[in-house]
């Protein structure tokens, strides 16, 4: 994935994640806004709905998995006719992958926003009681601390989303071609590619098979692997797909000087 094409998806789906977010914490807000005491500030237990994310996130792989899904498969196939009368199978089956494929993710979305709205209460309760504010400039804390938190969520979430969005998009549109290719993992060649990443570049596996992605604590190799479909997968831990930029490219299994000839979108 080219830098600029990146960046216009990340910056494009910033604000649609940002606004995601703060609809999810409305109910916690308004509760925020209602505690008339510290003693109900820490007890506030409001169920988080996953929509808003969901849209968000469906969204987000519709849009950039259907623009890459198409843009696999003109490569591949050597094309250049453009393939914007299949744009809506391409969106039917991204919204089929989102649904089968992101539940996982949604629900670790939605779990980190509620420990996240946990830990800034307890820690502006505590420096409120400590300083001597009134319960208002506390809920006022509060409130200030999420709106923050949400700023910098939102830009990690858009730049997971946008990776994982495009390759799975992209490894779609590889399966469709229906030719015999194995499916590669490649870095961004920068020098903060995380270590396990590093040990990833360049592993080619069949078209259909899982990358084994070793999982690192750190800068330290824990002795376990994961199975990934591809960089940014749901099927992956945190360490391994947050902020990534690692990419897919394709080869056919054929001779071997013809798998030396990769597709590299």
């Amino acid at each position: 994935m080219s830098d600029s094409r990146y960046n216009y998806y990340v910056n494009s789906f910033i604000p649609i994640f940002r606004r995601a977010l703060k609809v999810q914490l409305s109910p916690l807000v308004a509760e925020v806004k209602r505690a008339g005491s510290t003693n109900e500030l820490l007890s506030i237990n409001v169920h988080l709905d996953d929509k808003p994310v969901a849209d968000a996130i469906m969204l987000a792989y519709t849009k950039i998995g259907s623009y890459y899904m198409n843009n696999t498969i003109k490569a591949i196939r050597g094309s250049k006719k453009s393939l914007s009368d299949e744009d809506k199978l391409y969106m039917a089956r991204m919204r089929d992958y989102v649904v089968q494929n992101c539940g996982k993710k949604i629900k670790w979305i939605t779990g980190t926003t509620d420990k996240r709205f946990r830990e800034i209460v307890r820690r502006e309760v505590t420096l409120g009681l400590e300083e001597g504010r009134a319960i208002n400039k506390i809920a006022a804390s509060i409130s200030s601390s999420l709106n923050f938190e949400n700023g910098y969520r939102s830009i990690r979430i858009a730049r997971t989303e946008t990776l994982g969005a495009s390759n799975a998009g992209s490894l779609n549109g590889a399966m469709q071609t229906g030719l015999s290719l194995e499916k590669g993992w490649l870095t961004a060649r920068r020098e903060n590619v995380r270590n396990s990443h590093k040990k990833m570049n360049g592993v080619f596996v069949d078209l259909n098979a899982m990358f084994s992605v070793p999982i690192f604590d750190g800068e330290v190799f824990t002795g376990e692997y994961e199975n990934m479909q591809h960089p940014g997968d749901t099927n992956g831990s945190g360490s391994n797909i947050i902020n990534c930029r690692c990419t897919l490219v394709y080869r056919r299994k054929l001779s071997s000087y013809q798998q030396n000839l990769t597709f590299e979108l």
